[in-house]
């Protein structure tokens, strides 16, 4: 196998993060009517709309600060260290995100103790499961056999 050179891999894996970060921080972000108070009304009143309006802000500041960090000059799109603050803080919003879905919706009958121990584990398994796949995809990807 001849890995293809890993610019095409940081690339796709540093959109992918910004694009993680964005969503599940978006997400979290909407639900509360606290964090929609700067959005005008017709966007606060309306989840989806909040939802949108809240990623394209996100987006917006995350691409100035992008912009605005020094160290870009070696053909990536952001830092290294950018990359992995938007991809964590993207991981840890998802595990937040699964833990809250789970927690309203599944093993309501169970102990409280084991209930929660249960639901933590899947909160944590679920999402690092489905990023470790794609990061395995995007690397066999941009790979020749």
């Amino acid at each position: 196998m001849i890995p293809m050179p890993y610019i095409l891999v940081n690339m796709v894996l540093e959109t992918f993060s910004l694009i993680l970060f964005c969503s599940t921080g978006a997400a979290l972000l909407s639900k509360y009517p606290l964090t929609n108070s700067y959005l005008p009304g017709k966007l606060r009143t309306h989840r989806i709309r909040a939802f949108v309006a809240q990623g394209l802000v996100l987006s917006a500041i995350s691409i100035v600060v992008v912009l605005a960090a020094p160290g870009n000059a070696a053909g990536y799109i952001f830092t290294r260290f950018l990359f992995s603050c938007f991809f964590y803080v993207g991981l840890a919003n998802s595990i937040v995100l699964t833990y809250q879905l789970l927690d309203g919706r599944c093993l309501l009958n169970m102990p409280k103790v084991r209930r929660r121990l249960l639901i933590v584990l899947c909160a944590v398994v679920m999402p690092s499961a489905a990023i470790i796949a794609v990061i395995v995809a995007v690397v066999g990807l941009f790979t020749i056999r």
